[in-house]
């Protein structure tokens, strides 16, 4: 026999899950980047519905349909012949050279939020072969194949993005940018897809906190003792 949970209990797990998407991001952040599978896990329980019987946290709460999402990536230009990844800005010197999670919405100012549809289909990233990406493809990559919530034997073409590319994306090999080492060597830029999986998780934190911060706020015992 089941037994159906109340709304104080999704509301506590809703707090929980805000927490572990926060604390992910802020290890990121730190230097780890293997968190970026974390961050795919906590927005994945946010706003995946895998089926009927599989609700997401916030389709359970009722509250998904209504939510307008953050959006800090700019629209893809489609007459540019380079790749584009609005979502995160390329950082060189100072000891690190890679992708980073842009983290605001650049100079031009904030974009208009979107309904939850067009933000998890929405294209947020163009390789070096023209293929797209949106936060749906980077979230279930990480937490359907790189240990978010399960590690796959193969990459398998998902919402009409082929295998090939999922595996290119995955190791970082798909963005052709490259940079000049201290030694004179030519480098690829790696972590592009581990960086934009931070930067959507970022905009989901500003999400939440924006339409949900009593719900956030409200005090939960967090302390586990073992006898």
């Amino acid at each position: 026999m089941y037994k159906s949970r109340d709304r104080s209990e999704l509301e506590r797990d809703f707090i929980e899950a805000f927490h572990r998407l926060r604390r992910a991001g802020e290890a990121f952040d730190n230097g780890d980047g293997f968190e970026a599978a974390s961050i795919a896990s906590s927005v994945y329980v946010f706003v995946h519905d895998a089926s009927r019987k599989q609700p997401s946290l916030m389709t359970m709460l009722g509250i998904k349909e209504g939510t307008r999402f953050f959006d800090s990536a700019r629209a893809i230009n489609p007459d540019n012949l380079l790749s584009e990844h609005p979502l995160v800005i390329i950082q060189l010197g100072g000891g690190h050279s890679g992708y980073a999670a842009r983290k605001d919405t650049g100079n031009e100012g904030p974009l208009p939020p979107l309904a939850f549809s067009r933000w998890w289909e929405k294209a947020v990233l163009r390789d070096s072969k023209r293929r797209l990406f949106s936060r749906k493809n980077l979230i279930t990559l990480f937490r359907n194949d790189r240990g978010g919530g399960h590690v796959s034997k193969q990459y398998q073409p998902r919402d009409g993005v082929p295998a090939e590319a999922l595996a290119e994306l995955a190791n970082g090999d798909s963005d052709g940018w490259l940079f000049n080492d201290k030694g004179g060597t030519y480098r690829p830029l790696y972590h592009l897809a581990y960086a934009s999986v931070r930067q959507i998780g970022w905009e989901l934190e500003q999400t939440l906190t924006y339409n949900y911060n009593y719900l956030i706020k409200t005090p939960i015992n967090r302390r586990i003792t073992y006898k």
